[in-house]
C-alpha cells in the first residue's frame, strides 16, 4: 500500500543515519526526551518546548501504529543479517517518534495520497561534527540518494527560524503509484538532538495546509 511504503521508508531512512552514524557512547548518560501530548489537533512536548498546531480532524497514528512502521521497515532494510538486526535495534534506541497525523485513516480506501506529518527526534550528542541541522540534512541526502527510489531533491536548504531555533528544509520529490509526492524534511539541532518534523502531500493545492501546520510551530 503507498501510504505504508513511504512510511516505513521514511522512517528507516531516520533509523539507517543513526547506524551510519553510529558509535560507541552509552545511552545511559543522555537523558530520554518525555511524552508529549495532544490537546485536540495541538501537539505539546515539554522536553524540547514546542507546540504545534495540526489540521483539525486528522488521524492522529498510536505509538504502536508508529513502531510498527518502524520495525516493518527494519525487516526490509536489514534482511536476516543478525550483525544487521542488532546494530539496527541498538540505533533505533537514540531515535524517537514523537507524532504522526494523517489526513485520513490508514488503510481506508481514498482515491488521493493520504498526507501526512510526522516528528521524530535522535540522539546525537556523541556526534560532535553535527553542529547544526543542515549537517545532520547532508548526511540524510546521501543515505537518500542511496536508495533503490529516484528521488529529485531541490538544490537550495534554506534556513529557517521559528521561536529563536534555526530550521534547514530539505525539499525532494518522488513518483510513486500513480502520485507526485512532495516530501519537506524541517531540520534542527536542539541540546545533543535532531528534532525534524517531516511532511508528505501530493497536490500543490495540499502545499497551504501543510505550510500552515509548520508555521504554527512555536517554543515556550
Amino acid at each position: 500500500m503507498q501510504f505504508k511504503y513511504k512510511q516505513v521508508r521514511t522512517k528507516v531512512f531516520f533509523v539507517l543515519l543513526s547506524l551510519v552514524l553510529l558509535s560507541s557512547c552509552s545511552d545511559n548518560s543522555t537523558p530520554i526526551p518525555s511524552d508529549g501530548n495532544f490537546n485536540r489537533s495541538v501537539y505539546e512536548n515539554s522536553f524540547f518546548q514546542f507546540e504545534i498546531e495540526l489540521p483539525d480532524g486528522w488521524y492522529i497514528a498510536s505509538k504502536e501504529m508508529m513502531d510498527a512502521v518502524t520495525g516493518a521497515g527494519s525487516e526490509e532494510a536489514v534482511g536476516d543479517d543478525k550483525n544487521e538486526k542488532a546494530d539496527f535495534k541498538a540505533a533505533q534506541k537514540k531515535f524517537y517518534n514523537l507524532f504522526q497525523v494523517f489526513r485520513s485513516q490508514p488503510g481506508a480506501p481514498a482515491e488521493t495520497y493520504n498526507n501526512n506529518i510526522s516528528c521524530v527526534a535522535e540522539i546525537v550528542s556523541h556526534l560532535p561534527g553535527i553542529t547544526s541541522g543542515k549537517d545532520y540534512i547532508y548526511h540524510l541526502k546521501k543515505l537518500l540518494q542511496s536508495g533503490r527510489v529516484s528521488i529529485i531533491f531541490d538544490k537550495d536548504i534554506p534556513k529557517l527560524n521559528f521561536g529563536g531555533n534555526d530550521f534547514y528544509r530539505l525539499n525532494t520529490s518522488i513518483s510513486l503509484t500513480g502520485y507526485k509526492i512532495h516530501q519537506e524534511y524541517f531540520v534542527t539541532l536542539i541540546n545533543g538532538y535532531i528534532l525534524a518534523f517531516i511532511t508528505n502531500y501530493s497536490g500543490s493545492e495540499q502545499h497551504g495546509t501543510i505550510d500552515n501546520c509548520i508555521n504554527s510551530l512555536h517554543f515556550f
